[in-house]
């Protein structure tokens, strides 16, 4: 078999699973994660139900830094509460200010771009980064609180494709 048709057959079966997995409230998030493990092993995980837990019966001030990482797009029609935006592909990340014991919760579209900045800041010494299972879609599907401006939104930008299926078509922006 030639290298060309073992790529082919790797992409196609890529697109397959990925289209298998991408319905909205399935325990599509559980089934990403082994999926996204294998690209970015070793990294920290936090379920949705254990992030609101510790936002709830946290102070303010001793919150995990929550860092989104999708596009500037993304992040304008939502994102949860207090998160700052950071650029997934930029290799520098490495907030220096910070103590490496600060507890960080990174999070994207459903998982896979913010295991990236998970992994970066574990290997920049961050022990408690942690990426967000099923990203901002399953924290929206379970109706949990996003935001625009410092104001509660329904919406959450759809990312596009096979990923879209997997947010609720009720959290969709309006054409």
């Amino acid at each position: 078999m030639s290298q060309w048709s073992i790529l082919i057959g790797v992409g196609l079966g890529g697109i397959l699973a990925m289209s298998s997995v991408a319905r909205a409230g399935d325990g599509a998030a559980a089934r990403l994660r082994p999926m996204i493990s294998l690209r970015h092993p070793g990294i920290e995980w936090i379920d949705t139900t254990g992030l609101a837990a510790v936002m709830e019966a946290s102070d303010a001030g001793e919150r995990p830094l929550l860092l989104d990482a999708r596009t500037e797009a993304e992040y304008a029609v939502s994102h949860l509460a207090g998160a700052l935006r950071v650029d997934p592909d930029d290799d520098a990340l490495d907030p220096t200010d910070l103590p490496r014991d600060t507890q960080i919760v990174v999070y994207c579209s459903v998982g896979y771009r913010s295991a990236a900045v998970v992994r970066r800041l574990a290997r920049a010494g961050f022990s408690h980064a942690y990426n967000l299972e099923g990203g901002i879609f399953e924290w929206a599907n379970e109706g949990r609180p996003v935001e625009r401006d410092g104001v509660r939104v329904a919406e959450v930008h759809p990312y596009g494709g096979v990923w879209g299926q997997m947010l609720d078509a009720r959290f969709h922006p309006a054409d």
